[in-house]
């Protein structure tokens, strides 16, 4: 699809590129404030048309991904994991568009019940790893002023990509 946006970009296409928030918002700083800068980036860059849709709750997701595909989006991209289940159906009903989610490996129970995966591609990273990095100096920190050694870590929600973050926070905390 990368190329696509970039021969597409080249010839002044409509190429079009959307992104559905999950209910974080898009001034959470961070997350889906992130994917935002992103999406306004490839616009800066690469020349294509956006669409970004943000999602006030869970019942947003449904109407939000249909409309970046009416719209004439090229390719939907949900913001996180939340958004599973319902772009596992959306995905399905729009074959000829392309989809991703962030931090969904699109192997797990909710797309499992899809027709087709196909047209979705998760997009994952080892948050363990960042977490270890984090937790790791986070520890160090801790060592170096003395005194009562006590760290901590706010999660957020309880979903697979934050819970590998704090685990690996955790362990590498007490290296």
């Amino acid at each position: 699809v990368i190329g696509n946006v970039a021969s597409a970009s080249q010839k002044g296409s409509t190429f079009t590129a959307a992104l559905v928030s999950d209910i974080g918002k898009f001034n959470d700083k961070g997350f889906n404030e992130n994917q935002l800068a992103g999406l306004n980036e490839a616009k800066a860059k690469l020349g294509v048309k956006t669409i970004a849709l943000q999602s006030n709750s869970s019942s947003d997701y449904l109407p939000n991904l249909t409309t970046a595909v009416r719209e004439g989006a090229n390719i939907v991209s949900a913001a996180g994991y939340l958004l599973a289940p319902t772009e596992a159906t959306v995905a399905a009903q729009f074959p000829n568009v392309d989809f991703t989610i962030t931090d969904d490996s699109v192997k797990g129970p909710d797309f499992a019940k899809a027709k087709s995966v196909a047209n979705i591609e998760g997009l994952v990273y080892a948050s363990n790893q960042s977490g270890c990095l984090v937790g790791y100096l986070a520890g160090l920190m801790t060592k170096a002023k003395g005194g009562k050694q006590v760290i901590g870590a706010t999660g957020g929600i309880e979903i697979p990509a934050v819970d590998d973050y704090i685990v690996g926070y955790n362990y590498c905390a007490k290296l």
